[in-house]
């Protein structure tokens, strides 16, 4: 009986754990590709993100011949800024702000979802 319920308690908590990774986990490439539906040019790489429950910061690392690229294929407007490129998208209740380095190719995204009440942050 002892051995059955310490056995039970053992495979809650194993699966409470594994619920809490899946939750607490900084976001995948494919989840931020999916979840903001920009497309990305071959050999971008996801080098860090994080989600705190009010927005999803990350870092990409887009190839620096493909910004220009990149920017068309979201229909971003092209900016001729020669080093800083600072965007702001507004698409379905979310706010996309993107920060592009032309000499690094280096991209810092920030998805701010809406608030409890359901209220975009575009408004």
């Amino acid at each position: 009986m002892r051995k059955k319920l310490l056995l039970a308690l053992t495979g809650v908590i194993v699966i409470c754990l594994g619920i809490l990774i899946k939750v607490f986990a900084p976001p995948t490439f494919s989840y931020l590709k999916d979840f903001t539906h920009l497309k990305f040019p071959f050999g971008t790489k996801l080098a860090t993100s994080s989600d705190n429950g009010e927005y999803i910061s990350a870092t990409i690392e887009l190839p620096k011949h493909e910004i220009d690229h990149f920017l068309e294929m979201n229909h971003l407007p092209s900016q001729t800024a020669k080093d800083k490129i600072n965007l702001s998208k507004c698409q379905a209740k979310q706010m996309l702000r993107i920060e592009i380095s032309r000499q690094s190719g280096e991209l810092n995204l920030q998805v701010f979802y809406p608030d409890p009440a359901g209220k975009s942050p575009c408004e």
